[in-house]
């Protein structure tokens, strides 16, 4: 398997007339595919990735073997263009605003304190959270280590490690989140994956699937959002992205809470599995996901 470390340059993004580089990237490819996933130790960049997903395990691009188009967008219409797969936790931890602010500061867990005004999405950063990381290959089989430390902010603590496992020659990418309360307040969240899926030029072959609904469903007629609530629910997938036999499953344990599905109005959609966290001071839990990418008539 090849690891490198690449740092990409962006050729048509433009600040103030100058081409901005592009968020680092960790390169890696196991024979299956060759996926970038954003460097956690590099510097954060508020006007590519926003402050809202955990730049650990991000995945900027995955391209099956054979494929120069990614499964996942890269860029879209939203004014953050970093899109990929990425985990978020939400809702935030409120903090206490300092007097005369216009905008609320909250704990957003995996990244950093964040400035939120009226709309979740415009979001600015006041602190960003570091991340320690480390690329490791044993026995054909690659992982990215990362951890970050909040320190105290209003009582709320924690500590966070994602490790990303990619066999040699395997169809699954393994993520292992866990998240630990350090501090006096609890913690009451929801750690959800969001896989922004290519769907250019258009939904014509795009399918997706939530539990307890039709095995498949066809994007381009489906409403803009839907959700499947529960408990122990089964995993998600979706296909008909990039290339018509390619398809994406996720799973997970212990089993999701809830899973959403949205799509935008031309070339994205999403599959989104939710698992509820409530860790009082001192408690660890950890999840783990299944990002399978196969082809249907492999």
């Amino acid at each position: 398997m090849m690891i490198r470390y690449a740092a990409v340059y962006a050729a048509g993004v433009l600040l103030a007339g100058v081409a901005a580089a592009e968020p680092a990237v960790l390169e890696g490819d196991n024979g299956r595919f060759r996926v970038e996933l954003l460097d956690p130790a590099g510097k954060p960049e508020h006007r590519d990735t926003g402050c809202r997903f955990i730049r650990a395990g991000w995945i900027a691009a995955l391209y099956p073997a054979g494929m120069e188009r990614s499964i996942f967008q890269r860029r879209g219409w939203h004014h953050r263009p970093m899109f990929g797969f990425a985990f978020e936790c939400f809702p935030q931890l409120k903090l206490n605003t300092p007097p005369g602010e216009k905008r609320s500061r909250l704990l957003q867990v995996g990244v950093g304190v964040v400035a939120v005004g009226s709309d979740r999405f415009d979001a600015v950063p006041v602190k960003f959270f570091g991340w320690e990381r480390s690329w490791r290959k044993k026995d054909g089989t690659a992982e990215l280590f990362a951890r970050q430390s909040s320190g105290k902010h209003d009582g709320y603590a924690y500590e966070m490690s994602v490790r990303v496992v990619l066999p040699e020659n395997a169809d699954s990418i393994r993520y292992e989140i866990t998240l630990c309360n350090t501090g006096e307040r609890s913690i009451e969240t929801e750690l959800y994956a969001h896989p922004f899926f290519n769907a250019s030029p258009g939904f014509a072959e795009c399918w997706f699937s939530l539990p307890g609904r039709p095995e498949r469903e066809a994007v381009k007629t489906a409403p803009a959002s839907l959700e499947v609530s529960g408990s122990g629910l089964p995993g998600t997938a979706a296909g008909g992205f990039a290339e018509r036999d390619i398809m994406v499953r996720l799973c997970g344990t212990p089993e999701f809470d809830r899973v959403e599905f949205w799509k935008n109005a031309s070339d994205c959609y999403a599959v989104e599995p939710f698992w509820r966290i409530v860790l009082k001071p001192g408690e660890r839990q950890t999840r783990t996901c299944f990002l399978t990418v196969r082809r249907e008539n492999a």
